[in-house]
């Protein structure tokens, strides 16, 4: 009697935290794919489980294998989430052996001390070490073929029968050398979750103002059912009751279908030093602790609570519970994260280099820039040396050549 109040208890508190986020059309998606993951396990015991979900960026794929897995894993030996693959490998100081050393961590706590030297040699550790462990495992967001190599393959080859390997990604091409995947095509939400979806960001209820009803619907249809648009769109206009501010909401979303362009209309609301943090924080503060990206974010602009508070308003942000429990990690949905390096991109000053390849295009600029100093300073040289006269003019050309000075966040590039 205990245990089945206990999971009663349980069941009600993670719809509690699902309403709480507004998952709207998740509940009854997350249900329907358990529930199928549960009839698979009943009708085979003799191998790996595999289920892929497969839909575009902003679909909501992480958000729907989340729901699942807080469902599920409590019922299996064994669980691990390996959340943003990709950009955990691309972004950060992170490789396949190190999520190699997570899984296999999190799924046996006799092996912490377990050194892995790469993702070679953390195949074989995974095939040796997790022999038999009925497991929940979710690979979300791979990309590429070698992530399947290094991480399913084992799992696939050592985890005991009737575990569960979920994987999520954009290209359902990479499935397709995964032995008997069961795949999910994730779609866009209908008419009526998106408006549920919208309302409940927009007006925290699930009908709008009367005088506001039909340009709502009108701004429902233009984010085409995409659960991120909807979200950042409604968020943008939470507290708004001037109708011309939603009719021009709707027109820029009509002129602008580009995902990007759709996200953007939260990034330009926001005031000159709010953009500048969200760039900031697009280009090297993801997944920090909160602590530290609101110290960093006072030191530039001498505010940080309010300016997180107000990107987590917008839904620009997020906040993740980190190890400790008590101070969370700044998170980003990897659209809007590409979408404000795009922005960093177009912009004139070039300032932020979060990769090799936007560090040595500032560098070729500064470089660029450099050269026609010196080309103005030995111009100016002959033109006083013809002239004769003051020397103390060229003399301070030559320090301003010599100090060819970059700065953000006090530091500066120095060339002798």
């Amino acid at each position: 009697m205990v245990n089945e109040v206990l999971q009663m208890v349980n069941e009600r508190h993670e719809e509690i935290m699902e309403h709480e986020h507004f998952p709207v059309g998740l509940v009854q998606r997350s249900n329907d794919i358990g529930r199928h993951i549960f009839d698979c396990l009943s009708m085979s015991d003799k191998s790996v489980q595999s289920f892929g979900l497969v839909g575009m960026g902003g679909i909501g794929k992480t958000t729907l294998a989340m729901s699942i897995y807080n469902k599920m894993h409590s019922k299996f030996e064994g669980s691990s989430f390996c959340v943003n693959i990709r950009a955990e490998l691309k972004e950060k100081d992170t490789s396949l052996a190190m999520l190699q050393k997570k899984i296999l961590t999190e799924l046996s706590n006799q092996y912490h001390d377990e050194k892995i030297n790469n993702q070679l040699h953390g195949r074989r550790v995974l095939c040796s070490r997790l022999k038999d462990i009925r497991a929940l495992v979710v690979l979300d967001d791979v990309d590429k073929a070698e992530h399947l190599v290094a991480l399913y393959e084992p799992l696939q080859l050592s985890l005991a029968p009737r575990s569960v390997v979920i994987i999520t990604t954009r290209d359902q091409k990479l499935l397709q050398s995964v032995q008997s995947i069961k795949i999910f095509m994730i779609k866009e939400l209908d008419g009526k979750m998106s408006t549920w979806l919208f309302n409940w960001h927009a007006f925290m209820k699930p009908q709008p103002p009367d005088e506001l009803k039909e340009v709502s619907y009108k701004v429902v249809e233009a984010c085409k059912g995409l659960p991120l648009s909807l979200k950042v769109v409604a968020s943008d206009l939470y507290h708004k009751t001037d109708k011309v501010r939603w009719e021009e909401s709707l027109n820029y979303l009509l002129e602008n279908t580009e995902i990007f362009d759709v996200l953007k209309i939260s990034y330009n609301g926001l005031t000159e030093n709010q953009k500048e943090a969200f760039l900031d924080i697009c280009c090297f503060l993801i997944n920090e602790r909160e602590d530290l990206v609101c110290m960093v974010l006072e030191a530039i602009y001498k505010t940080g609570r309010t300016y997180l508070d107000v990107l987590k308003e917008r839904c620009l942000i997020t906040t993740t519970a980190d190890n400790d429990k008590e101070v969370g990690r700044i998170e980003m949905h990897d659209q809007l994260r590409d979408m404000g390096r795009h922005i960093v991109r177009q912009q004139t000053r070039r300032d932020r280099a979060w990769d090799e390849e936007t560090a040595n295009d500032i560098l070729q600029v500064i470089y660029v820039l450099y050269l026609k100093m010196c080309v103005q300073y030995v111009q100016t040289r002959l033109f006083l040396v013809n002239r004769n006269l003051d020397g103390t003019v060229w003399k301070r050309m030559r320090r301003s050549v010599q100090n060819c000075v970059v700065s953000r966040y006090g530091v500066t590039f120095l060339f002798q």
